[in-house]
C-alpha cells in the first residue's frame, strides 16, 4: 500500500467581506478542513460551535475553512449569532 498526499486544485473563494481567498496562496502550506455547511441545516449549526473550537485549539498548526452555500447576508447573519471565529468563505 502506498501511501500518498495530494494537494487540491488551485481555487479562488469569496471571504464574507467580498475579498477573495485563494488556494493554495492564503493557505500558507498548512493542512486544511474544508467544511462545508448550510444555515438550513440543523446538523450543520451544532457542529459549527465546535469547529470553532477546533480551530482555536490547533492555532496555526492548521487551517479550519467554513464553506457555505448560502448568500453572504445569510450567511453572515448566522456566524455573527454563533460566533464563528474561523475564516468562512462562499461557494456561490
Amino acid at each position: 500500500m502506498t501511501n500518498s498526499t495530494r494537494d487540491a486544485p488551485d481555487f479562488t473563494l469569496s471571504r464574507l467581506d467580498g475579498m477573495p481567498w485563494e488556494y493554495p496562496l492564503d493557505a500558507a502550506g498548512r493542512p486544511m478542513l474544508l467544511v462545508f455547511f448550510e444555515i438550513d441545516c440543523p446538523t450543520c449549526l451544532l457542529t459549527l460551535p465546535y469547529l470553532n473550537r477546533l480551530d482555536e485549539t490547533v492555532g496555526d498548526a492548521a487551517t479550519v475553512l467554513g464553506i457555505s452555500q448560502n448568500i453572504a447576508q445569510q450567511t453572515n447573519q448566522i456566524i455573527r449569532q454563533l460566533e464563528i471565529r474561523f475564516t468562512v468563505l462562499l461557494a456561490e
